[in-house]
């Protein structure tokens, strides 16, 4: 009975160190695993932060892309303002030349008939 006790005894003992045992490696994985978790996720904050900081230079780059277009959009509009105006002068320059060319087309012709009718008085 003894030696079933004793048996029984130290059955429970190995039992529970080899229970110890099986823990204390868990715990050693459960370790390095957390910490291999805590060096991958400071590298990922790592990449973020570089990854935001070059998305932040890139949109500040592209505001200043988009302010130089914009100013050259606006310098643009106002040639093209400038020449509709230029060519709104110039079509009425011309209006004006026609129908003046056309008035001083008419004196001359009004004048080559006196001077004709002054020349057959002349000659009768």
């Amino acid at each position: 009975k003894n030696s079933d006790h004793q048996r029984s005894v130290e059955q429970l003992t190995l039992d529970f160190q080899s229970r110890l045992e099986s823990l204390e490696e868990q715990k050693s994985l459960e370790a390095r695993q957390k910490h291999e978790l805590a060096l991958s996720l400071r590298s990922v904050e790592e990449r973020s932060r570089s990854d935001l900081a070059q998305l932040e230079a890139q949109r500040d780059q592209l505001e200043l892309q988009c302010t130089a277009l914009q100013g050259q959009l606006q310098a643009e509009q106002q040639k093209s303002v400038e020449l509709s105006v230029s060519l709104g002068e110039a079509q009425h320059r011309m209006a004006l030349e026609e129908s003046q060319g056309g008035a001083a087309e008419a004196l001359r012709e009004a004048k080559v008939r006196e001077l004709q009718e002054r020349a057959q008085v002349a000659e009768e």
